[in-house]
Order: C-alpha cells, then sequence, then structure tokens
C-alpha cells in the first residue's frame, strides 16, 4: 500500500474472490486490497492536517518568487496557511472572511517585514448557465453566462414579475434547505406568504407572485414548482428566474454559501440570506465560523454592510418581507442601497487579483522572501501509517462504523448511496484519519530579506 508517496493505493487482483471494491478497501486472506484511488473528498475531510497531505500545497507555498494563490477549494474552512511572501486569494468556496481574519493576524508576528495581507473574494454565479440543458457543456455555460451578463445585466425593480424565488435542491447533506422546504410545505410558510402578497395593504411590486421551486434529491425524489397566483409555472432557468424576482432566497447548500448571492446581486435581486449560517447550532456552517461576516459587515478594506435580507429563522421571512411589499418607497430605497454597493463591491473585487503586483510595483522597501523546510516521513513513521491503515480497513464493519451527518459538506466524501453510486469514479471511499495519513511529518516556513536576484 503506497499511500505514503501518492493519494493511489496499489491495486492487488490475483484473488478471484474480490470482484467489486465500490466501498473502498477490504483485507481478503491479510492482504489489504483496493480497486481505486482514494476519493478526493475522503482525503479533505479526514486527514488531520491538509498541508501535511497536499504536496501541491506545500510546494506552492516553497516557491521562492511571490505568487498570487487563490484558494478556492476549502470547502470546510479546514486549511490552516503558514504565512508567506505569496499574496493569498481566499476564494469562492473557501471565501469565509474569518479566514483572512486569521491568516493576516498571523502577519502581526512579523510587524517589521512587509508582507502581503490576505484578500477576500466571494462564491458566485454558480446559476448563471443552461439549467434547462442537462447536455450543456462548460463551455456552454460561459457562453450562456455571457449572454446574461450583457447590459442592462438585471430588471429595474418595475420590470420585474416576481417578489420573491425560491429555487434549489436538496439532499440530506444540506439542512438549511430541509428546514425551508418543511416549512413551506408541511408548515404555514407557503401560506403566509401569499397572504403577504395578497393582503390589502401589499402595495406595487409587493402584489407580484411567490415562486417556490424544488428539486428533491432525498429519496423518493422528486422536482416540483409552483406559485401564489397559480399560474404560469416557475422558469426552469434560475439565472431568468433571478433577473425577474424582487428578493432571491439563498440558503446554505452543500456547504455553507450558495451561488444565488453573488448571482442575486449582479443580477439586481435582492438575497435572501442566513445571517450567521450557524444559527442551526453550526450545522449549515460546514466547520465554518460565521462566513456570512462579510456581507453583514463588511472588512478593514471594504467596510460596507450589504444591504440584503438577514434571516435567523426561516419562519421570520414574512415578518422580515412584510414591510417592502406594503411600502413602495422603502423597498425602492432599498434597491437603490442595492445598486450602490454593488457598483462598490464591484470596484472593490476587480482591484484584488493585482494586489501582489501593485505592492511590488509600489514598494521601495526590500521585500522579506519566505524559504519552506519539509521534513520527510522515516520508515517508523511509513510503518505506523501502514499498520493504522491495516487496521482500520480489516475491520469487516469499518463502512458501517461511520455515523454520516449533514455537518459535512454535501458534495464530500459520503456514504449516502444517491451520491455515492452517481460519482463511483470519485474513488474508494474512507471515514478516518487512519486511511489518509500525513504525507510529510512537517512543514515550516520561516523568513530572510530578499536578495538582489531573488524576489
Amino acid at each position: 500500500w503506497n499511500a505514503p508517496d501518492s493519494d493511489k493505493i496499489d491495486t492487488k487482483q490475483e484473488d478471484p474472490l474480490i470482484t467489486s471494491m465500490e466501498k473502498g478497501c477490504v483485507m481478503k486472506n491479510t492482504l489489504l486490497t483496493c480497486q481505486r484511488r482514494l476519493h478526493k473528498e475522503c482525503i479533505y475531510q479526514f486527514t488531520d492536517d491538509i498541508i501535511l497531505r497536499s504536496s501541491t500545497l506545500r510546494t506552492l507555498l516553497s516557491y521562492e518568487y511571490p505568487l498570487t494563490l487563490i484558494l478556492a477549494g476549502d470547502l470546510s474552512c479546514r486549511v490552516k496557511l503558514p504565512v508567506t511572501h505569496h499574496q493569498i486569494l481566499f476564494a469562492n468556496d473557501a471565501g469565509q472572511i474569518s479566514s483572512v481574519q486569521r491568516y493576516n493576524e498571523q502577519l502581526a508576528q512579523y510587524p517589521t517585514k512587509k508582507l502581503p495581507k490576505a484578500q477576500w473574494f466571494p462564491f458566485g454565479l454558480e446559476g448563471v448557465r443552461v439549467l434547462s440543458d442537462s447536455r450543456a457543456s462548460a463551455l456552454d455555460a460561459a457562453s450562456s453566462g455571457a449572454r446574461l451578463l450583457e447590459s442592462p445585466i438585471g430588471r429595474p425593480l418595475r420590470d420585474k414579475t416576481f417578489f420573491l424565488s425560491v429555487d434549489f435542491s436538496m439532499n440530506r447533506r444540506k439542512p438549511s434547505r430541509n428546514t425551508l422546504h418543511d416549512w413551506l410545505i408541511y408548515a404555514s410558510g407557503f401560506d403566509e406568504l401569499k397572504s403577504l402578497v395578497t393582503s390589502p395593504f401589499a402595495t406595487g411590486a409587493g402584489r407580484l407572485p411567490v415562486s417556490i421551486q424544488f428539486v428533491d434529491n432525498r429519496p423518493p425524489y422528486g422536482k416540483y414548482g409552483f406559485e401564489t397566483t397559480l399560474g404560469t409555472p416557475p422558469l426552469d432557468d434560475a439565472a431568468e428566474m433571478t433577473r425577474r424576482t424582487v428578493f432571491s432566497v439563498a440558503p446554505a447548500g452543500d456547504f455553507w454559501t450558495s451561488g444565488r448571492v453573488l448571482e442575486a446581486l449582479l443580477l439586481n435581486s435582492v438575497p435572501v440570506i442566513d445571517t450567521t449560517y450557524v444559527s442551526d447550532d453550526g450545522i449549515s456552517a460546514k466547520n465554518c465560523d460565521d462566513p456570512a461576516s462579510f456581507w453583514r459587515h463588511g472588512d478593514e478594506n471594504f467596510p460596507h454592510a450589504a444591504p440584503f435580507i438577514f434571516v435567523d429563522d426561516w419562519h421570520s421571512l414574512p415578518q422580515l418581507l412584510q414591510p417592502y411589499a406594503t411600502d413602495a418607497n422603502k423597498l425602492e430605497q432599498l434597491f437603490a442601497e442595492l445598486e450602490t454597493y454593488r457598483a462598490l463591491l464591484h470596484a472593490h473585487l476587480s482591484a484584488l487579483p493585482l494586489a501582489l503586483k501593485h505592492s511590488l510595483d509600489n514598494n521601495s522597501t526590500p521585500r522579506m522572501q519566505s524559504f519552506c523546510v519539509e521534513t520527510p516521513l522515516d520508515d517508523s513513521d511509513r510503518a505506523v501509517i501502514l499498520e493504522d491503515a491495516l487496521e482500520y480497513y480489516s475491520n469487516p464493519n469499518w463502512y458501517d462504523d461511520f455515523n454520516d451527518s449533514p455537518g459535512q459538506s454535501g458534495v464530500g466524501c459520503t456514504k449516502y448511496t444517491e451520491i455515492r453510486d452517481k460519482y463511483p469514479e470519485y474513488g474508494a471511499v474512507c471515514f478516518s484519519d487512519k486511511c489518509v495519513p500525513s504525507l510529510t511529518r512537517d512543514f515550516q516556513c520561516s523568513f530572510h530579506e530578499a536578495t538582489a536576484t531573488g524576489v
């Protein structure tokens, strides 16, 4: 078993009794046998230290010249980066602002060194694609997105056709969406929203219908949609629906945010999001801490609060929307604030990818250069790793002993059959650090002043 050197496990096919390894590795006649590469999300979720597991991260952080490194795949906020001379952008599903703050707090240990601060970039534009065409390629998605982004991008308030849209998919790893769904369908949620827009006090856009559409990936599976006037069914194109709606609900999904937040902002619809994503005891936050804080407060480089609707409990949604359904002036003021905020955020985010270049061009003070050293595993380390893996997979119940949780990312390492069976090519699963060990013993970075031929 050569996992200490790579993520691929040796295949031993000499035992004819072993014909299927969908669940990972098994023991047969004292032989540890695996058929496929380990599931990459299992590696991410269960390894003790991602830096010690990922040779790619260590290689990039060790590079002698400053790079702009965009970390865009930290679903559960597990990556803890050492301070180096590189510019770090925490982006996409790694884009919780506390990761940025935590990294920059480390910089305080080096007050005399000229080091670039980490920056933030949001997750976005997940839904700008042709949802009705399952055959659409990535290039098709990009081209359809480009068409939607042509001016004018979003409909003005006067041209909206829906007051609120709720459009998302569900599985057992999306607890916030499941809670919202159950309130809408099985409790009084839909009736409360319908009463809101049909009230005699509703005015202007507050009289427009509410659109509800779900794709339920929990058995039994189904897709359904309806709206409060029982007229035209909801659109299949989620992005076009967002353009037409005043408020777009964007609950946490597979991880702690949704692509509809930035998409709604771009397409001139007010995002409705969880205030903290930890209001359900942190399950929806997927191990991250207060990932919506940027939207509520901004940061030191962008001190602006987003004019969104922030929800602590989905049951309070009608109460939060009621002032905008009954006061046209209040709604117009909200859209004016949304336009201002969108312009400010666009200017702020547009400058971030060039932050390192600007700091180099405008900095006459010699920069500090980081130097990283990796301590490899020795024979005794490898022996322990192999022994742990043998112990883990020799348990005939290793697969069923794992208690899956909605607190883990929905696109991650899972026992849920609808995900595992749909994507068997993802690799052999593993639910313990014993089967995804560190691939090096230690990794440390220090600094010295850059030379004329260095940075």
